[in-house]
């Protein structure tokens, strides 16, 4: 069972890190209120990604991830490759003191995200998006104990809709 108090911690340490790169984009981007039109959600919602005070759903993470040009691994996670082409960011965000609980989490979020896009390169993004949410639920329900075919249908069933 997962300690509670540590689950906290290690969510807010997320969200903490998430607000972090966004932020840093923001900044070198346009303005948050031309960043909200192209992803499709109000400026307010924006601001509260970019202060922690909430997490984008999945949907919405593509979204962004697509309209600042980054790899929407690195923008949930700060690892792997900043944009689609270019090399791994030297500056990535990262906290080597984070918990075993918060870093096996990201990498199953990575997990999830190199599944769908081996299995599903050509499939349409948004249902993408949705094949690595409905993988991490797995993964998160079955404390990433799910076998690989588990997995390859979960994520078959999420991009076939």
């Amino acid at each position: 069972m997962t300690n509670y108090k540590q689950s906290l911690q290690n969510s807010s340490q997320f969200t903490e890190q998430f607000s972090g790169r966004l932020r840093a984009l923001i900044e070198s981007h346009e303005n948050a209120s031309a960043i909200a039109r192209e992803v499709g959600v109000a400026e307010a919602t924006i601001r509260k990604w970019k202060n922690g005070a909430s997490l984008p759903k999945i949907l919405d993470a593509v979204s962004l991830a697509r309209v600042l040009n980054v790899n929407l691994l690195w923008l949930a996670t700060g690892e792997g490759p900043k944009t689609p082409q270019g090399p791994e960011d030297a500056n990535a965000i990262r906290d080597p003191s984070t918990s075993y609980g918060f870093r096996l989490r990201l990498e199953w979020i990575r997990k999830a995200v190199e599944a769908v896009e081996i299995i599903g390169k050509d499939a349409p993004s948004d249902r993408k998006a949705v094949a690595v949410e409905k993988v991490y639920e797995r993964l998160v329900q079955s404390d990433g104990a799910a076998d690989m075919i588990e997995v390859m249908r979960v994520i078959q069933a999420a991009l076939a809709g």
